[in-house]
């Protein structure tokens, strides 16, 4: 089950909350104020891996012998 981050839009707290893929798009309770208005939102560990600058890719060469 993946982590989502959401915030909420009535007291604007930041939470992550493992959620199911189905239910990923729906509001969330809000773990600072209980409301039900957590959106998701987009976080920096969705956006790919975690890669390390100056690795095997890239400007040092082809890889290759």
């Amino acid at each position: 089950m993946p982590i989502y981050e959401y915030v909420c839009s009535r007291c604007g707290a930041k939470f992550e909350k493992l959620t199911p893929l189905a239910e990923a798009h729906k509001t969330q309770p809000c773990e600072a104020c209980g409301e039900r208005a957590g959106e998701r939102i987009l976080s920096a560990t969705s956006l790919g891996g975690s890669h390390s600058h100056g690795g095997s890719c890239g400007a040092g060469g082809s890889g290759f012998g």
